[in-house]
Protein backbone atom coordinates (compact mmCIF):
# COMPACT_ATOMS: atom_id res chain seq x y z
CA UNK A 1 0.00 0.00 0.00
CA UNK A 2 2.79 2.45 0.12
CA UNK A 3 3.42 3.33 -3.79
CA UNK A 4 -0.25 4.24 -3.83
CA UNK A 5 0.08 7.73 -2.64
CA UNK A 6 2.85 8.07 -4.89
CA UNK A 7 0.87 6.77 -7.72
CA UNK A 8 -2.02 9.23 -7.17
CA UNK A 9 0.85 11.84 -6.72
CA UNK A 10 2.31 11.15 -10.02
CA UNK A 11 -1.16 10.94 -11.70
CA UNK A 12 -1.44 14.54 -10.44
CA UNK A 13 -4.30 14.36 -7.49
CA UNK A 14 -4.11 16.75 -4.60
CA UNK A 15 -3.61 15.69 -1.58
CA UNK A 16 -6.49 15.82 -0.17
CA UNK A 17 -8.18 13.35 -2.35
CA UNK A 18 -4.85 10.90 -1.78
CA UNK A 19 -5.36 11.33 1.53
CA UNK A 20 -8.97 10.47 1.92
CA UNK A 21 -8.58 7.72 -0.73
CA UNK A 22 -6.37 6.17 1.52
CA UNK A 23 -8.00 6.79 4.80
CA UNK A 24 -11.46 5.36 3.10
CA UNK A 25 -9.43 2.05 2.02
CA UNK A 26 -7.74 1.32 5.21
CA UNK A 27 -11.09 1.84 7.51
CA UNK A 28 -12.76 0.09 5.41
CA UNK A 29 -10.11 -2.76 5.26
CA UNK A 30 -10.48 -2.76 9.53
CA UNK A 31 -14.05 -2.63 9.43
CA UNK A 32 -14.72 -5.76 6.19
CA UNK A 33 -12.32 -7.64 8.62
CA UNK A 34 -14.68 -7.34 11.42
CA UNK A 35 -17.99 -7.69 10.12
CA UNK A 36 -16.19 -10.87 8.00
CA UNK A 37 -15.49 -12.43 11.45
CA UNK A 38 -18.29 -12.04 13.04
CA UNK A 39 -20.55 -13.18 10.07
CA UNK A 40 -18.14 -16.52 9.67
CA UNK A 41 -18.47 -16.88 13.02
CA UNK A 42 -21.98 -17.30 13.19
CA UNK A 43 -22.41 -18.58 9.66
CA UNK A 44 -19.14 -20.65 9.02
CA UNK A 45 -16.30 -19.71 6.97
CA UNK A 46 -17.14 -21.06 3.51
CA UNK A 47 -19.89 -19.31 2.69
CA UNK A 48 -18.52 -16.30 3.78
CA UNK A 49 -15.59 -17.00 1.67
CA UNK A 50 -16.98 -17.44 -1.21
CA UNK A 51 -19.33 -14.60 -1.17
CA UNK A 52 -16.23 -12.25 -0.85
CA UNK A 53 -14.69 -13.99 -3.48
CA UNK A 54 -17.68 -13.53 -6.00
CA UNK A 55 -17.57 -9.91 -5.19
CA UNK A 56 -14.16 -9.20 -6.01
CA UNK A 57 -14.68 -11.09 -8.71
CA UNK A 58 -17.41 -8.64 -9.69
CA UNK A 59 -15.36 -5.76 -8.86
CA UNK A 60 -12.60 -6.89 -10.87
CA UNK A 61 -14.83 -7.16 -13.52
CA UNK A 62 -16.35 -3.23 -13.15
CA UNK A 63 -12.74 -2.51 -12.64
CA UNK A 64 -11.87 -3.85 -16.17
CA UNK A 65 -14.65 -2.41 -17.83
CA UNK A 66 -13.76 1.20 -16.66
CA UNK A 67 -10.05 0.71 -17.58
CA UNK A 68 -11.40 -0.43 -20.98
CA UNK A 69 -13.93 2.77 -21.45
CA UNK A 70 -11.48 5.52 -20.00
CA UNK A 71 -8.08 4.35 -19.77
CA UNK A 72 -7.85 4.79 -15.91
CA UNK A 73 -9.69 2.70 -13.07
CA UNK A 74 -9.69 5.67 -11.32
CA UNK A 75 -10.78 8.57 -13.06
CA UNK A 76 -14.32 8.39 -13.65
CA UNK A 77 -14.77 7.74 -9.48
CA UNK A 78 -12.56 10.46 -8.66
CA UNK A 79 -11.32 12.98 -10.93
CA UNK A 80 -14.48 15.67 -10.70
CA UNK A 81 -15.44 14.60 -7.22
CA UNK A 82 -13.43 17.37 -5.61
CA UNK A 83 -14.91 20.37 -7.87
CA UNK A 84 -18.70 19.66 -6.96
CA UNK A 85 -20.41 21.26 -7.64
CA UNK A 86 -19.23 22.60 -10.85
CA UNK A 87 -18.22 26.49 -10.55
CA UNK A 88 -19.39 28.14 -13.46
CA UNK A 89 -16.57 29.79 -15.52
CA UNK A 90 -15.76 33.43 -15.29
Amino acid sequence: MTFIPVLYAREHYSLVSIGTMISLFTVGGAISGLLAGHLSDRLGYKPIFFLTHGLATFSLFVSCWFFRETGSISTPLWQDFWSWPPCPSA
